[in-house]
């Protein structure tokens, strides 16, 4: 949608109505693009897949960046990097692997520089370093800042990770704690209402446990209490969810599971 936006500009400084259309042309038929994209992405499962289509996406939008470039009368070429950098920061700003960002920005900065010359009379030498120093200096700068984003985004994801391991985890025996267990059992308890199925829960505690914590220490309990979680897991079926009471008492929530089985 920007890069179609360009053809307002266009307006002022194309006077062959000629070259107008046809640089309109390109611009509507890449908007169409785009809303082809949009609609396709919603079918690309995978990470891999979406990196892909966007660089090929990118791509595409660089071509026809230059293609209108080519068609330009009297090009300016301040005005003209000053349009390969806005199509720079859109490409940081399209979610994708940075080493694509980077690469497609590559290329399109160097097709850019290297059709300049042929396109626009009369660059200087000056004009033509500073405008590859501008340039260079956009993708480093949006390389180094997107970087950093990842890098904060990944650790708030770390962060994210351990907190929902806190919550959904018991500290000590690494099974369900409470909360997670009411969340699961509220999920199965509307599953079994829906489709006829059995649904069992198995409670147990371990007998005179304040003893072992009063004559061997709490260390020991600590012990007992991660042993009997350990057993009570190799017991159970890979999706039965097994939780952590509260104290020395545990629950199995066992789905799809009758009386005489539970039992």
């Amino acid at each position: 949608i920007l890069y179609f936006l360009f053809i307002i500009p266009d307006s002022f400084i194309i006077k062959n109505q000629n070259t107008f259309r046809l640089i309109l042309a390109n611009r509507v038929i890449f908007l169409l693009l785009t809303f082809i994209l949009y609609y396709r992405l919603s079918h690309f499962k995978t990470y891999k897949n979406y990196c892909t289509l966007i660089l090929i996406y990118e791509f595409i939008a660089s071509v026809f960046f230059l293609l209108t470039f080519y068609h330009y009368e009297s090009a300016s070429l301040l005005i003209q990097t000053f349009g390969v950098i806005i199509i720079i920061l859109a490409i940081f700003l399209v979610y994708n692997r940075l080493i694509y960002m980077v690469l497609v920005s590559i290329i399109l900065s160097a097709s850019f520089l290297w059709m300049a010359p042929y396109v626009i009379s009369d660059i200087s030498l000056n004009q033509f370093l500073a405008s590859a120093v501008y340039l260079l200096l956009v993708i480093a700068f949006n390389a180094l800042s997107t970087m950093r984003i990842n890098y904060h985004k990944r650790v708030q994801y770390l962060h994210e990770c351990k907190l929902k391991k806190l919550a959904t985890k018991d500290t000590l025996t690494g099974i369900y704690s409470r909360a997670a267990f009411y969340l699961e059992l509220e999920k199965w308890i509307n599953y079994a209402h829906r489709y006829p199925v059995d649904l069992a829960i198995i409670m147990f505690d371990i007998d005179d446990f304040k003893i072992i914590n009063d004559t061997l220490g709490h260390s020991a309990g600590d012990k007992v209490l991660t042993q009997v979680s350990n057993i009570a897991k190799k017991c159970i079926r890979n999706y039965d969810i097994l939780c952590r009471w509260g104290g020395e008492e545990f629950v199995v929530l066992a789905p799809n599971t009758p009386l005489e089985n539970a039992v």
